[in-house]
């Protein structure tokens, strides 16, 4: 294994110091310490500078504040100084201990958040019978700090910088509930790095000793995945064992189960067709969203913090199958609220809805130019539209019986898997007898003979409502693929 040095005179550069302190101040421009060291800002990165080189820098006292949601847990908050150099200290070794990582390590590393984790966990269910999921018991107190540095070692052999490593690691003195020795304070930038450092140890030996390839992490959450249940509780066996051995942990949780009960991981319930929030997850958001309004009203909140809160339960909704819970929470009524109108002050507005009443030809709007196609639904789960929008859609999309889609006929199962591009689409009313009586004739060019149209019918109602819920993307790029019993866009 390769090792690194010549790493301090790069993490102590003035220009490494100042970048560390804009990536520190991020976010935090009013509070106190960050308020104070803004006064003569050169002169305390230069002093910070001079600590670092003279070796007479030491970490200052941690403050302890108690946060109860998700779950209690203590938070470690250092002087914002000393948040500056845990910046300027990963700026330079995080793409070391990246380069470190495997594939299947989802935190700390940008391109693999929670959505990238989710989208592999719905690709490993769907290939395997059983779920090994795991958790480490408080994990973060636990790491043990000669294990930590020993890790540390084999990647790094710079010693200045191992002293830095070594001052930050041993900063923490021990409490009243963690002994000295132990604990990477949660709070601290270098800790969540210090933590998946240490558990890639354990990624190490679950790919290479016990060759599982459908495994992945997050954190000091983990999920091995299989269709062998006896190998699978040899395998849980075995990684009791490397925890308590080699990184002195131990698992809170070591469940084995079929995948068919659902897959609890990164805030959402995955199921081989669909993706749910997690119970506690709703409840939360359920509680935020109901009580936003009353509490701009009273003056409690205010309207960027509305919109934020909106903002952010869209993002987390969007990737889930949510239709019936958005509803509940009045998400749409509270995107309009707070973030539609306020791009209308900007006069950026929102696109009109779909219109109640049937459009005639002198109604419509002059042609518009083409929009540049998209890849609509890489990666998003798929939604469900109600009665009301699915009769509203398909007024819009009748009314031009006179101008049928015209282009080379294909039959739907030598279209399957191919990418497309979806042009236009029609619904009329089919001659067989099924459960919607629709027929979706779909205007589309195969992705690798642009120019060239074609025309292809099916009667899935699923394909349908896909259809008139994103109708306003259109074009965009996609594959139609079978799942189970229905064909889907993906």
């Amino acid at each position: 294994m390769k090792r690194h040095g010549n790493l301090f005179e790069k993490i102590v550069s003035l220009e490494n110091l100042e970048l560390a302190y804009r990536q520190a101040r991020r976010g935090k421009p009013r509070l106190r310490g960050v308020i104070n060291f803004e006064k003569d800002r050169q002169e305390n990165i230069q002093k910070l500078h001079d600590d670092l080189v003279n070796n007479t820098l030491r970490t200052g006292r941690y403050t302890e504040k108690i946060v109860h949601e998700p779950k209690t847990r203590t938070i470690f908050t250092l002087p914002f100084r000393d948040r500056i150099v845990h910046h300027a200290l990963m700026n330079v070794i995080e793409p070391i201990w990246q380069s470190m990582m495997i594939e299947q390590s989802y935190a700390c590393i940008v391109g693999r958040g929670i959505h990238s984790g989710s989208r592999k966990t719905m690709e490993y269910i769907r290939r395997n019978t059983y779920c090994l999921k795991c958790d480490v018991s408080k994990f973060y107190p636990t790491v043990d700090h000669e294990i930590l540095l020993a890790i540390i070692r084999r990647k790094i052999k710079c010693e200045r910088t191992l002293n830095l490593l070594s001052e930050i690691v041993y900063s923490f003195k021990g409490n009243k509930d963690i002994p000295p020795g132990k604990n990477v304070p949660i709070g601290n930038y270098t800790s969540q790095w210090f933590g998946n450092l240490y558990l890639n140890e354990l990624d190490q030996y679950v790919r290479h000793e016990l060759k599982f390839k459908d495994y992945i992490r997050y954190c000091d959450d983990f999920l091995l995945f299989g269709n062998d249940k006896v190998r699978m509780n040899t395998a849980a066996a075995n990684i009791k064992a490397f925890m308590g051995d080699k990184l002195k942990q131990r698992l809170s949780k070591c469940d084995l189960f079929p995948v068919s009960r659902g897959v609890d991981f990164l805030g959402y319930r995955h199921f081989r067709t669909h993706i749910l929030l997690r119970k506690r997850t709703a409840k939360r958001w359920q509680k935020r969203l109901l009580a936003l309004p009353s509490d701009v009203m009273s003056g409690k909140a205010t309207r960027e913090h509305a919109r934020s809160v909106v903002a952010s339960a869209q993002g987390w909704l969007k990737w889930a199958n949510s239709y019936n819970f958005r509803r509940k929470v009045k998400l749409d009524m509270l995107l309009h609220e707070y973030i539609h109108k306020e791009k209308e002050k900007g006069n950026d507005a929102v696109p009109d809805e779909v219109p109640n009443e049937q459009p005639t030809a002198e109604s419509l709007p002059e042609a518009q130019p083409k929009k540049e196609p998209k890849y609509l639904f890489k990666g998003r789960p798929q939604k469900r539209i109600n009665a009301e929008q699915r009769a509203n859609a398909k007024r819009f999309v009748e009314f031009a019986e006179n101008a049928p889609l015209e282009g080379e006929k294909y039959r739907l199962r030598d279209v399957l898997h191919k990418p497309i591009l979806i042009l236009n689409f029609r619904i009329k009313a089919s001659k067989f007898a099924d459960k919607s009586g629709d027929l979706v004739i779909i205007q589309f060019e195969f992705a690798d003979k642009p120019d060239v149209v074609n025309i292809l019918f099916s009667g899935s109602t699923v394909l349908r409502d896909m259809l008139l819920e994103y109708q306003d993307q259109i074009p965009f790029y996609t594959t139609i693929t079978p799942v189970k019993k229905y064909l889907v866009f993906s």
